[in-house]
């Protein structure tokens, strides 16, 4: 692999500050570089980064740019996944790695768009997720070299025997609240039985959610509290061989105001382009 900088660009933001447009505008203006200037990128490919919009329809809802306004510019990771199908964190980046290296290879630029930021996080920090194995075992499955934490071997020696059957028999699928609302309540009171202060983060109608940690829990042998406090005293490790940045030829970018910028798009403070160059962020 190389190692010299390689450019790939991240725009991330809350929903309504024009990332997708942002994104569009400036891969057009990358296939528009003067070939003059010596730069050996020429045009670049959008990859998703919103968990919402991998999945096929639920356009409107999710806020996706037609494919008629997309003016020709390809994007990836997106619409690939029927809707209910399960799509983690660790997938996405392996796929996201993928695509940016393909990408380099047709010395095109990627373009991480999207709103999903822990998404762009463990792409920029992959020390930071929760497995150690992306997709090495089916969600649930209990790595065969990790065994329970002290605290989590408390926490199931108090279970009453449905949770108890429960944790071991995990659903494959997170119930629906609406139509399954005892299932979904029953997978919120496990988790709250072993990790309250995680629990207390997700409505128990997000049984998504609700049931990822479970599956969390059996797969390190931990409770997520543990994880994230190990988390927090770990010193980040960027992947070194990525290079975030806007690029330094004829472009201006506003991002303090909300000024028309150069690609006549609208932003706010709320949106925010992560520059990073050789490792260290700026």
């Amino acid at each position: 692999m190389s190692t010299s900088p390689l450019p790939v660009i991240a725009i991330c933001g809350t929903t309504g500050v024009g990332k997708s447009n942002l994104g569009i505008e400036l891969a057009l203006r990358l296939q528009n570089v003067r070939d003059d200037c010596g730069y050996k990128w020429r045009g670049a490919r959008i990859i998703n980064a919103d968990s919402m919009q991998v999945y096929t329809g639920m356009d409107v809802i999710t806020n996706k740019v037609p494919l008629a306004e997309r003016m020709g510019v390809e994007h990836l990771l997106m619409d690939f996944k029927k809707p209910g199908e399960q799509y983690y964190v660790g997938q996405w980046v392996q796929d996201a790695v993928q695509a940016i290296e393909e990408t380099h290879s047709r010395n095109e630029i990627p373009i991480i768009v999207g709103g999903t930021s822990y998404w762009i996080q463990h792409l920029l920090f992959p020390n930071r997720l929760s497995s150690k194995s992306l997709n090495e075992l089916p969600p649930g499955e209990q790595h065969p070299s990790y065994s329970l934490s002290p605290t989590l071997e408390q926490c199931i020696s108090r279970l009453p025997p449905n949770l108890l059957d429960l944790f071991h028999n995990l659903p494959e699928h997170p119930p629906s609240a609406v139509s399954q609302p005892d299932d979904a309540l029953s997978l919120h009171k496990l988790l709250q039985s072993l990790d309250e202060t995680v629990a207390a983060r997700w409505h128990w109608r997000d049984t998504r959610k609700v049931l990822r940690n479970l599956q969390i829990i059996k797969e390190q042998g931990r409770i997520p509290s543990e994880i994230i406090n190990d988390q927090s005293n770990t010193t980040l490790v960027p992947r070194r061989v990525m290079h975030f940045r806007v690029p330094a030829w004829p472009v201006t970018l506003c991002l303090l105001d909300t000024e028309r910028s150069a690609f006549g798009c609208t932003l706010n403070r709320r949106c925010l382009i992560h520059v990073w160059t050789s490792g260290s962020m700026i």
